[in-house]
């Protein structure tokens, strides 16, 4: 996630939030914010140009049932999917909707 803290040279850091930026709390090894573990995975680097590439970002609690009773998943199509199993989500659970609820309610 570290590579993800940091913006382009030419525009200024107090800018970078508005370009996705993660603040740079998020560069920390292992990745732990309000109880859930993140974990960040470049799948394919793309070329650049025509193809951005690919990722995925995955959210497991540290102590499910504890910290946190959903994992969560999210990759560059940017829908966010959620399970209440105790395991990492993936693209193949439920789509949470905008009001960050899915029909596991």
């Amino acid at each position: 996630m570290q590579a993800l803290t940091t913006g382009p040279a030419n525009i200024r850091p107090e800018l970078w939030r508005y370009l996705g930026v993660l603040d740079g709390s998020f560069a920390a090894e292992p990745l732990i914010k309000n109880g859930y573990h993140f974990r960040y995975l470049l799948t394919n680097v793309g070329d650049g140009q025509r193809d951005p590439g690919q990722f995925e970002i995955v959210a497991v609690p540290v102590e499910f049932g504890v910290t946190g009773a959903k994992s969560f998943y999210l990759d560059q199509g940017g829908t966010v999917r959620v399970t209440t199993e105790n395991r990492p989500a993936n693209d193949d659970d439920k789509a949470m909707d905008e009001g960050g609820k899915t029909s596991l309610h």
